[in-house]
């Protein structure tokens, strides 16, 4: 379902575009251009959505073209060029904020947690090693040591 996406999103942005075409020069609808770039970022991450963030306005631009308008060539290649660079600066911020979200949500919350062997409750109702359970939820990779303290407790006489 996920590769289905970004054809809706380029469906999305060719609706605006096309009402962007009819509304003619005085309405500016590209402003719309926002939302399928970030549905592309936030949904199929940054590469779709800079794709939509540099396609769309260089086809806006080609309407310039095909509509009688008071504004140079210039003019409107350097709109086309602050449409761009705004619509990738979006792209990637979203994209960035969708990251985080991901890594953020991993271990978070109380962990009910038993006293005396410190193994945790899932939400199964399964109690795990706390190892089991963070090196599943988390990029964290557990190792094993013992503390001074520790070694002092259990094995004193090898720690002189």
């Amino acid at each position: 379902m996920k590769n289905f996406y970004p054809l809706c999103w380029a469906l999305l942005a060719g609706a605006i575009l096309w009402l962007d075409y009819l509304s003619g020069f005085a309405v500016v609808l590209a402003v719309l251009l926002f939302f399928p770039v970030a549905l592309a970022a936030w949904f199929n991450g940054r590469r779709w959505a800079l794709v939509l963030a540099v396609g769309a306005p260089l086809v806006d631009l080609g309407f310039y073209f095909m509509w009688a308008t008071p504004v140079t060539a210039n003019e409107a290649a350097i709109t086309a060029l602050i449409r761009i660079g705004t619509f990738s600066c979006f792209a990637l911020l979203i994209d960035l904020v969708r990251r985080q979200k991901a890594e953020i949500g991993v271990l978070q919350g109380i962990l009910p947690t038993c006293a005396w062997c410190k193994r945790i409750r899932d939400a199964d109702d399964q109690w795990q090693s706390m190892e089991a359970y963070i090196s599943a939820r988390s990029a964290a990779e557990l190792g094993h040591g013992i503390c001074p303290e520790c070694a002092q407790k259990h094995f004193p006489k090898s720690v002189q």
